[in-house]
Order: C-alpha cells, then structure tokens, then sequence
C-alpha cells in the first residue's frame, strides 16, 4: 500500500507474541521494496481478546504502541521487535533495519481514545480504523469513536466485501 508518502506494510499479528518466524519475516522483506517502506503496522494481541496497534516508522527509526486501555508497551513486542528488525537487516543487509539504530519505543503521540470499560469496546475495529488514519496521513486526531464501533464494523464489512461495487 502507497498512500501519504512511501510504502505501508501490515505485518501478521502473530509476530507480536510468541516466537518470531523467520521464514515469514523473510518472506516479506523479499516481497517488497524495504529501502521504500516508510512504516510497518503491526497489530499486537495483549490479554485474553485485546488488541494493540505498533507501528514501526523507518524513518523515525522507533516503534510506537498504543491500545484503548494505554496498556504498559510489552516487554515480548519489544523483543519481538528487535527480533523482525534483525531479520530483516539480515535479509536485505539495509541499514535503515539495523536494530541498534532502532532502540526507541514509544507511545503513540496522539493516543488512541479510551477504550469503554464495559460493553463491546471493539478494539480490533480500533486498530484497524487506526491503521486507515494514519495511512490517509490523519496524524493529529482519529475519524473515529469506540461508540461508533458497530457502524465502523459494519462499514469495514462493506468494505471487505466490496457490497457496493
């Protein structure tokens, strides 16, 4: 994806926890252009059904975390990081990847709006409409609400599915 400046890239969430595969991290670093990847969002599973959102910039060389609950940035994304960072370095021998250029993690600067703490908080609709901000070069505010979270679902599904095309 090519919008706002240079190319986004989605990175499988199941590289947030858990073990990093190589072989998937190498793959996407042959499948696309990494001198001209500006950002890489990574969603990020927390707790039992909770979602976060990473987003690895290159250009700032950091790694910027925010959920709806502003949960501590996790120590395993943090390794996880540095671990995707490393492969890739070793894949493509770029040194915009070089993982002892990469040593800052952050808070997204504009947080995410606070998540309800009861009901259907739809988290996952966050990070994706979240995703479609940033990549529309919507930095400072977020063009959604955890209240609008059935309209948004319903619109994403429209979307997927392509109902009106």
């Amino acid at each position: 994806m090519e919008k706002q400046g240079g190319l986004k890239i989605l990175l499988p969430s199941f590289l947030s926890t858990g073990t990093v595969l190589r072989n998937v991290v190498e793959r996407l670093s042959l499948l696309h252009d990494m001198d001209r990847v500006e950002q890489m969002f990574l969603p990020v599973h927390l707790h039992q059904s909770h979602w976060g959102l990473a987003v690895l910039s290159v250009k700032e060389k950091t790694v910027a975390f925010d959920d709806g609950f502003h949960c501590p940035i996790p120590e395993e994304l943090k390794r996880n990081s540095k671990e995707i960072l490393k492969i890739i370095f070793e894949t493509t021998h770029n040194v915009k990847y070089s993982p002892g250029m990469w040593n800052h993690f952050k808070r997204f600067e504009v947080p995410m709006p606070d998540q309800p703490t009861r009901g259907s908080g739809s988290c996952g609709v966050a990070v994706i409409c979240t995703v479609r901000d940033i990549c529309n070069g919507l930095t400072n505010r977020y063009s959604w609400k955890y209240e609008n979270a059935p309209g948004l679902r319903a619109e994403l599904m429209v979307e997927i599915l392509d109902l009106h095309g």
